[in-house]
Formats: C-alpha cells, structure tokens, sequence
C-alpha cells in the first residue's frame, strides 16, 4: 500500500471517532458546551445517576453567612440533590435543624420563614423592603451608614425570634449561674425552633443529622448525632451558644459553647501505613479543664482562651495516637 493510500486510510478510521466525540460532547449527559447537565436532564435522558450511598450537606458557622446557606440548599433542591446526612455547627446547625425537622417539599419555605423572622429587631417593626432596597442600592456611604444603624439595633435590641438582652444584664465581678452568664438570652431561638421543626421527624433517622459543640469543662470537641442520642432543640442551640453573648447551654448535667470557641477540628481518618514506635511529650499552659463559668465577662473570656489553645495541642496528641 503506498503513503497516500495509507493516509486515506487512517483519516477513514479517524473521520467516525471524531464524528462520536462530537455527538458525545453534545449529549444530554454533557449539555450545553461547557455545562455539566441537570439532574433531570440526565434523568430525562435516560442517564442513570451515580448510586451515592450517602449525600452529604456540611454546613459552617459564620453569623450572617447562614442566609447563603439557605440559598446553596434551595438550589440543591430545585436540581432533585437531596442530602440523607446533614452535619452543621453554630448558625449551621440552625440551618440544619430547619431542614431535616421538615418534609422536603417544606424545607425551602421553612428557611425562608426562619431568615425573615430572625432578620427583623426584636422590638418594633422593620423598614418595608423597597425602603431597605433602596438604602442598600445608594451610594456606599449611606448604605455603611445603614448596614452600621441596623447592627447597632442588633446589639441594643436583640433580633426577633433569636435573643434579647438581659435585664439587668450581669455584671463581669458577680458570680451567678452558667445558664444566664451571658449578655443575651436565646430562649425566643428556643420557641422559633420549637415552632419551625419536628424533632420527631428529626430523630426519626429519616435523614441523619450531625451537629457539634464544646464541652465547657473538659475542651473537648463533641458531637450530637440522631443515630446515637435524641436530638433536641437544646443541642442546635448549644452548638451556637458562643460567649460572652450567649451563655452555655446544659445538656445531661454538661455545658456546651459554640464550636467556634475550640481552634481545632478533631480528624477521624485513620493512616494504615506503619510508623516507627515513637514517645513524644506535650506541655500546654493552658488548661484544658475547668470549673463551670460563672461570669459573664472576665471568666468566660478566659475560658475561650484555655478551651482555643488547649485544644491545638490536644489535636497533635490525638494525631500521634492514632499514628
């Protein structure tokens, strides 16, 4: 066979892969160029989709960033992604309690009803929206202005269906109870959750749920899991409990903080390579034990401070262990 015969003969054999790459680049599975497709695109197409075993939604903390985590799941489920294991800490386990406490046909209407009762001040009523578009589409020095008028409400206020300030509120010198060392009071959360979830639903184990929290006397990071313990509104409103604001919460004869109190994550992987037989030594100044704090200020500041650094060396040790 000569060179030019052979040539024709490899852009044949070329010519019908490079015609199924471009149906393949142009199909269902594939959608627009550039765009991965739908769920239901998929499904429409007769694609069947990974089989998971487990979908997971992990929601952080962050105050205010919470709203973004609403939108993330309302898209998750506009596109048929519904998670059967939702971890949260802090204003994520809030989230995650409004969603796994209601039937997914009423989740996304549930966190929009939880975001607009908590956005507004705890007394009187809130500006009407076109009054607030209006602030926050203006020059950026009115709305600085605004965004620091309405967090100075905040403080003075409370938010609604959220907390409230204490009155009195406690003195930094005086000792009193764990449970009201704090400048605010979270009882209205309690009733908002009471009002907006189904704990039955959320220990049903219908989906599993996940949040965590600080023990206040040991450091230690905790979690509170529907397949081990019955959930209750008290153990969301734990993992948010951050302090001074907010002060502890009781769970089982022990006190929880939010988990942004502790530096450090525990890691559960394991590492199955060998290692050589090692003793190592750790010295922490602080501590990572401690009474129950009984101060608002004074006290609970300086427990922040044990509970943050302790835990890093905490961290390294558990490494070490499990190395």
């Amino acid at each position: 066979m000569s060179e030019i015969e052979n040539d024709d003969v490899l852009r044949r054999r070329r010519a019908p892969k490079r015609k199924k790459d471009a149906r393949a680049s142009a199909s269902p599975a594939c959608g627009e160029a550039g765009r991965v497709a739908s769920p239901q695109e998929r499904t429409g197409a007769g694609i069947d989709l990974p089989p998971y075993e487990t979908i997971a939604l992990m929601l952080q903390g962050g105050g205010a960033l919470g709203a973004y985590q609403a939108g993330v799941y309302q898209g998750l489920h506009e596109a048929g992604i519904h998670p059967n294991w939702i971890a949260g800490i802090s204003i994520g386990a809030l989230n995650t309690a409004i969603i796994a406490g209601n039937a997914p046909e009423h989740r996304v209407t549930r966190l929009l009803e939880f975001w607009e009762t908590i956005c507004q001040p705890a007394y009187g009523f809130p500006l009407p929206a076109f009054v607030e578009r209006a602030l926050f589409d203006s020059a950026d020095e009115i709305r600085q202005a605004f965004t620091a008028l309405q967090a100075l409400g905040a403080v003075v206020e409370g938010q609604k269906g959220f907390f409230v300030p204490r009155f009195p509120p406690p003195l930094p010198i005086v000792s009193i109870s764990p449970q009201t060392a704090s400048y605010y009071d979270t009882a209205p959360l309690k009733a908002t959750l009471e009002r907006l979830c189904d704990f039955d639903r959320i220990n049903s184990s219908e989906t599993r749920v996940s949040v965590g929290a600080v023990n206040v006397a040991t450091g230690n990071f905790a979690y509170f899991d529907n397949t081990q313990i019955r959930l209750r509104a008290e153990h969301f409103i734990a993992s948010g409990a951050l302090p001074p604001g907010f002060a502890a919460v009781e769970i089982d004869g022990h006190f929880y903080w939010d988990a942004a109190s502790c530096r450090t994550r525990r890691s559960t992987r394991s590492r199955r390579r060998r290692r050589a037989r090692t003793r190592s030594s750790s010295r922490s100044i602080s501590g990572a034990r401690a009474g129950r704090c009984r101060t608002a200020s004074s006290t609970s500041w300086g427990r922040v401070k044990d509970v943050q650094y302790s835990s890093r060396t905490r961290l390294v040790i558990d490494q070490m262990q499990r190395a």
